[in-house]
């Protein structure tokens, strides 16, 4: 299993967030540390994990609560 850091993670996230961390949390492999950022207020913007794998490959994961029409349109405004 990955190794969550801190565990177990204090605050109050969002059910999007929560089901992010459910998955990182269940990979199976021991090679993968997954850091979860603390809910500060002045501190929205910022990604909610920090996943290094073998300690060569590290990954940035921000989640957004936004849904999948929300999501086609922002990625079609980008395109012009």
């Amino acid at each position: 299993m990955s190794r969550i850091l801190p565990e177990p993670v204090v605050g109050l996230f969002s059910s999007e967030v929560l089901e992010v961390y459910r998955a990182l949390k269940a990979i199976p492999d021991d090679d993968v540390t997954v850091w979860v950022s603390l809910p500060l207020p002045e501190a929205a913007d910022r990604p909610q994990f920090l996943a290094v794998v073998a300690n060569r490959l590290a990954f940035l994961i921000a989640v957004s609560g936004a849904g999948q029409s929300e999501v086609e349109e922002a990625a079609g405004l980008s395109l012009f």
